[in-house]
């Protein structure tokens, strides 16, 4: 059994199923297991890893269909317009999705905090009414405070993958 290596410039490591996962690194650090083609991240500095998410995403824009698999992330369930907080301890923002109702725009916006808009980790994000339907993944900000999310338009749904 050997050490994960870290890659140059990067908080990613590999290493086979068997190795140690570093210990000490930034949140956010991912592991890759090479032999079972398995990453994990961490989102408290090497103290716990957990597996990714892994994401399919097939159709067209008039037919989207998406599979996502949460392997450890969690998933919000749908959030309506308005102030909504995510998370109120330390976590890691993975992605979000965002359906309009085809007749109006979705302005959404994510912070680093547990209950309020301080510490903005995304800029404001304007989706237009007839996208219908956007995906952002591997965002993976880390969020020492807690993540709350906002959104405002008639009808804007999102839903958010987080640790």
């Amino acid at each position: 059994m050997a050490d994960y290596v870290r890659l140059t410039g990067t908080p990613h490591y590999i290493g086979a199923a068997g190795d140690t996962k570093p210990a000490s690194c930034p949140s956010g650090s991912r592991c890759y297991e090479h032999d079972t083609e398995k990453w994990y991240i961490t989102y408290n500095g090497g103290t716990n890893w957990v597996a990714m998410a892994t994401q399919v995403v097939q159709g067209t824009a008039a037919n989207l269909n998406v599979t996502v698999t949460p392997a450890g992330w969690t998933i919000s369930g749908e959030k309506a317009v308005g102030t909504n907080v995510i998370k109120a301890s330390a976590g890691i923002l993975h992605g979000f999705f965002t359906e309009t109702d085809g007749d109006n725009d979705v302005t959404v916006q994510f912070y680093n905090h547990a209950s309020a808009a301080t510490n903005p980790i995304t800029p404001s994000i304007v989706l237009p009414a007839t996208d219908r339907f956007v995906a952002f993944l591997d965002v993976d900000a880390n969020c020492t405070n807690g993540i709350t999310e906002i959104h405002s338009g008639t009808n804007g749904i999102v839903t958010v993958l987080y640790l």
